[in-house]
């Protein structure tokens, strides 16, 4: 290979590898941490890497993707040093590279489709290794001298040289190179399973995902009759049902209302998501006998007020990214960011309608004995352990089977 492209295929696979690894590091952080606070490449609803690395589809084996792509990069770089230390086992070296990078087309194709079509997102650190793989894949096809209407002739020999030595005017080691191939990543999963764990894991989170999901419908089931105000992300006709009782002010509520959206956008139109306010204020709350949320019900009455003029999931995000320091003055600012109409506003927070449509809410949520928040039930059912993303994906999973 000339020095040249052999240089150019090193810093591509450096970049290929300070990608995979930024990829790696942001998915475990959203594994660990969640999405609270802004990710370095989300631009906006559309350029958005945290829903790409929430959905099912970035782990592969219980593996982060991006894992096998940092892997994928190394295995090149392996390849390509043995192109510079031998001559002769070099030319089989880039000829195994030009294959796997071949192949690598196909896998960025069907992750660009899930990217563009399901998740309906684009991922920067994704496109940018997509990239990298087809720059990748026209070096090793340049330096093989191959042309473009003869290269599945040459594919074909390739293959065939597993088993046959003169197809090919050099011996390619097809056979050890793939064997090779294989154990590194074998080795890598090894590798990934154990670094990539989190430390101290409960007895929980070390079940299995089958336990997990069995476990729930061991829970109780509760009939209730879905109120058409509730406001809806998703499907509104959707079979496959989660209801969130929230509070604006409950800090495991903004950890819920910032993580369950990403985690089921794969599924955004097969699943309904409801939001009912259960604001733990006994300023509306009368099942409340100590103080405990001073904000929550005028936070609760402003998120109604606000629906009738904007979308209501963008307040509600903005309700719970102010929850440090939440008071009256800070809904109202809000509510101005957003150009509502400050006597609308504040007609709409005092009047009896609001009041009534708010206790709507807790009588729901008290006819099915809730007391604490957040409480998330999926289709009747109590989901225990929402803060896993890849449990709570299983579950919609599971429930999409049930009710067709």
């Amino acid at each position: 290979m000339k020095k040249i492209l052999r240089l150019f295929a090193f810093l591509l696979c450096l970049g290929g590898i300070t990608l995979s690894g930024l990829s790696l590091s942001h998915h475990q952080k959203i594994k660990h941490a969640g999405f609270e606070g802004d990710s370095f490449c989300n631009i906006n609803q559309t350029i958005n890497c945290d829903i790409a690395d929430a959905s099912s589809y970035s782990e592969l084996f219980s593996t982060p993707v991006a894992w096998w792509a940092l892997s994928f990069y190394l295995f090149i770089l392996i390849l390509l040093g043995i192109d510079f230390v031998s001559e002769s086992a070099g030319k089989a070296s880039r000829a195994f590279a030009l294959m796997l990078t071949f192949l690598s087309l196909f896998a960025a194709v069907y992750f660009s489709f899930v990217l563009y079509s399901v998740l309906q997102v684009v991922c920067i650190l994704c496109l940018g290794m997509h990239l990298i793989n087809l720059v990748l894949f026209i070096l090793f096809f340049v330096d093989s001298k191959v042309t473009l209407l003869g290269f599945p002739k040459y594919l074909l020999r390739y293959l065939q040289s597993a088993f046959k030595t003169d197809v090919l005017p050099f011996q390619t080691k097809l056979p050890a190179f793939t064997l090779s191939f294989f154990f590194f990543f074998f080795f890598s999963g090894i590798v990934a399973k154990a670094v990539l764990s989190a430390p101290n894991e409960s007895p929980i989170a070390k079940a299995s995902m089958a336990e997990k999901v069995s476990a729930h419908y061991v829970g109780s089931l509760y009939e209730i009759e879905l109120n058409k105000d509730w406001p809806v992300w998703g499907n509104p006709d959707a079979k496959v049902v989660l209801i969130e009782f929230s509070d604006f002010q409950c800090p495991f509520c903004k950890r819920a209302a910032l993580n369950i959206k990403p985690y089921l956008q794969e599924f955004k139109d097969k699943v309904q998501l409801r939001f009912v306010n259960y604001p733990l204020d006994m300023s509306c709350n009368s099942k409340l006998d100590h103080p405990l949320h001073a904000h929550a019900c005028m936070a609760a009455k402003a998120s109604i007020c606000a629906s009738k003029k904007m979308d209501f999931w963008k307040f509600h995000d903005d309700i719970f990214n102010h929850q440090k320091g939440l008071n009256d003055e800070t809904l109202q600012k809000i509510a101005r960011d957003h150009g509502i109409d400050e006597a609308f506003f504040n007609t709409c927070l005092s009047s009896p309608e609001t009041e009534a449509r708010l206790q709507e809410d807790l009588a729901a949520a008290h006819k099915i004995y809730i007391s604490g928040t957040p409480t998330i039930l999926l289709n009747g059912r109590a989901v225990r352990y929402w803060t896993d993303g890849r449990f709570l994906q299983a579950l919609v999973q599971e429930e999409l089977k049930r009710v067709k």
